[in-house]
């Protein structure tokens, strides 16, 4: 069955299977699966914070999503702008 397919098609089989051997291991140990799940959430908060700060016009470079580095905090007289922070309010939510 593999005969079929060309070096591009193998090289993306190989790519599917080390992705779903990591999912597997990760999963398994309790403290990777977390480390993990934070670093996609985190991928995906860093392209809406970017997509924010564009349309708040808090930065004019804009470089692909995966170059680009957040600032802890930005503003301008309209907005203010924060990543990675902690936020004080009168209620402790607790997730």
């Amino acid at each position: 069955m593999l005969d079929c397919l060309d070096v591009s098609q193998h090289v993306i089989l190989l790519a599917v299977i080390i992705i779903i051997i990591i999912i597997i291991i990760t999963s398994a140990c309790e403290q990777l699966a977390r480390t993990e799940y934070a670093k996609r959430t985190d991928g995906l908060a860093k392209v809406i914070h970017q997509k924010l700060e564009e349309a708040a016009e808090l930065i004019e470079d804009k470089s692909p999503y995966y170059k680009y580095t957040l600032a802890n905090v930005l503003e301008n007289e309209k907005f203010k702008l924060y990543w990675n922070r902690s936020v004080i309010t009168e209620k402790n939510n607790t997730f």
